[in-house]
């Protein structure tokens, strides 16, 4: 019983020693390499000691730099939002300052002046559309000073020039009236509800104009009377305009300083109607 009792313990022992043999291994194997062989356990504390030192210290850093990084992020919604609003108030600010250059200061000349060119612009866009009825060749556009600003007054765009600018002073008598009629007629489509316009007058000039531009500026007129029935008087001694125009009142010259007016409707004198003298 005793052999027995020996050869179990014998077991035992060498059962004990094998697991440990195991264990030393896997120990071994965890083994930093750079960890000297003549290093202590103590030494070994020291150490691990050391690396939860700098990983609380790397992990605080690293707080701290998660921190500053939120603020930053915070900083720059800040910054995006005061971005926008000043361009906001930009726009706003420049909004005030053209309107500033076009009211001006004091009795608002300025103002009046910038009111004055959009009118103007619209008396050209207008006046343009008869122009070319009566001289496609020409557009009147609104003259510009050096610096490109809008003036109140016209210029001729010369379309056998390529385009280019003239003076209206450069334009022939027949070219100048048939300009002044397209502004007129301008005008005249340019009248208000409050103040229509009810009768245009036109003194002389026709004889300024060839038998074309005579059919061209009198067909206009026509036009003008049958669109808005506005009453259109010609003041001409063209002899050409008489056959065009069915209702006229013709002077006569008396003598003596003294004048007739005697009223004709198509081919004659209107009967029942007494001559005026004076």
């Amino acid at each position: 019983d005793r052999r027995e009792a020996l050869l179990r313990d014998e077991a035992r022992a060498e059962a004990r020693w094998t697991a440990a043999e195991a264990a030393r291994a896997e120990h071994a194997g965890r083994r930093p390499e750079t960890l000297a062989d003549d290093t202590s356990a103590g030494d070994a504390q020291t150490t691990a000691s050391s690396a939860r030192k700098a990983l609380e210290d790397a992990s605080e850093e690293l707080g701290a730099l998660t921190n500053d990084v939120t603020r930053h992020q915070a900083l720059l919604r800040r910054h995006a939002d005061s971005k926008r609003d000043w361009e906001a108030r930009r726009e706003t600010m420049n909004l005030w300052k053209r309107l500033h250059r076009l009211i001006g200061e004091g009795d608002g000349r300025a103002f009046q002046e910038y009111a004055q060119t959009l009118n103007l612009q619209e008396l050209v866009d207008r006046a343009n559309g008869h122009l070319r009825a009566l001289a496609p060749r020409y557009a009147l556009v609104t003259a510009v000073d050096a610096k490109g600003h809008a003036r109140l007054d016209f210029a001729i765009r010369d379309t056998w020039l390529a385009g280019r600018q003239r003076p209206i002073t450069t334009l022939s008598g027949g070219e100048t009236f048939q300009v002044s009629l397209a502004l007129a007629l301008g005008l005249a489509d340019m009248r208000t509800h409050g103040m229509p316009l009810e009768t245009l007058l036109l003194d002389e000039g026709f004889g300024t104009l060839d038998p074309r531009s005579l059919d061209h500026a009198v067909e206009a007129l026509e036009r003008l009377h049958a669109r808005s029935r506005i009453q259109v008087g010609v003041i001409s001694h063209v002899e050409a305009l008489r056959e065009r125009i069915e209702a006229r009142i013709v002077v006569e010259a008396l003598g003596n300083g003294h004048s007739r007016l005697r009223p004709e409707l198509g081919g004659g004198s209107v009967e029942g109607v007494e001559d005026v003298e004076g």
